[in-house]
């Protein structure tokens, strides 16, 4: 299951954004709350601030998959998701926090490097590859968006990701 799980991300991360493929215009709030819904369902606690009518412009399946990586990173590894939704002049800014332990400062870049896990996720009882950020910085990135990480005091990660927005109509 764990082979299949890392043959799965690697596929993802070769992948990235589909060429010839037009950006589309998405609601990015409906993508999040389905996200955090699923999440919740799974026993975890996600608590959530979306704003209406946040519009983004990009491929959403991609944008679904780079935010899901961060959001359950979050309920999973992080005790809880914290999300926020908002429009910051043309673009779309998107929060995840959690309080868990957070990232040794050293160790904040490397986590952005495909097979990357931090020593503390090597048990047994957690899962995955070290491809989950790795792929949602080459998504976000690849759709003119960014993705920063920061600890937070006192404790835990807050993860900002900021997409481009719809272009005000004239």
């Amino acid at each position: 299951g764990e082979m299949e799980q890392m043959i799965d991300g690697t596929l993802a991360f070769i992948r990235g954004v589909p060429e010839g493929q037009p950006p589309k215009t998405y609601d990015v709030g409906m993508v999040v709350e389905t996200i955090c819904s699923d999440l919740a369902d799974e026993g975890h606690t996600v608590r959530r601030a979306i704003e209406r009518d946040v519009i983004a412009v990009g491929h959403p399946l991609q944008i679904k998959r780079a935010l899901t990586n961060l959001i359950q990173n979050a309920g999973r590894h992080g005790g809880n998701a914290e999300v926020r939704v908002s429009r910051r002049a043309a673009d779309v800014e998107i929060i995840v926090g959690d309080t868990g332990p957070g990232i040794p400062a050293n160790k904040l870049d490397d986590v952005r490097r495909p097979f990357t896990r931090l020593d503390d996720a090597r048990g047994s009882r957690t899962s995955g590859a070290g491809l989950g950020l790795a792929i949602a910085d080459r998504l976000i990135t690849a759709q003119g968006g960014s993705m920063t990480l920061a600890n937070r005091s006192p404790s835990g990660l807050e993860v900002t990701v900021t997409l481009p927005g719809r272009k005000a109509e004239p």
